[in-house]
């Protein structure tokens, strides 16, 4: 499991993620991409689960999915469910050649 963000726009009463403050020194698109690289050649295929915070927070967590499953990792991002802008208990699979 990775934690891409804490950043979140939801205000869940079962969460206080939303109410801390974080620094701004999250990795950058470059180092998320070298980091899955480096735990693939470490640890072969595995399921990788990108959360956060709400992780579709990033501009670039699409990119970093679609790199993993590159990488022949299997990835799961839980969709967000803030608002009520998607369906709750849906998810996004993206599997690249194992």
């Amino acid at each position: 499991m990775h934690k891409l963000t804490l950043y979140c726009n939801s205000r869940c009463v079962h969460c206080d993620i939303w109410k801390k403050e974080y620094p701004d020194d999250e990795l950058t698109t470059m180092e998320v991409k070298c980091l899955y690289e480096q735990l693939r050649s470490w640890l072969g295929p595995y399921n990788l689960v990108i959360t956060g915070g709400e992780a579709l927070m990033r501009t670039d967590a699409i990119e970093v999915a679609v790199h993993a499953a590159q990488l022949g990792l299997i990835v799961d991002i839980p969709f967000p469910i803030a608002e009520g802008e998607q369906l709750p208990g849906e998810w996004v699979q993206f599997q690249g050649p194992a």
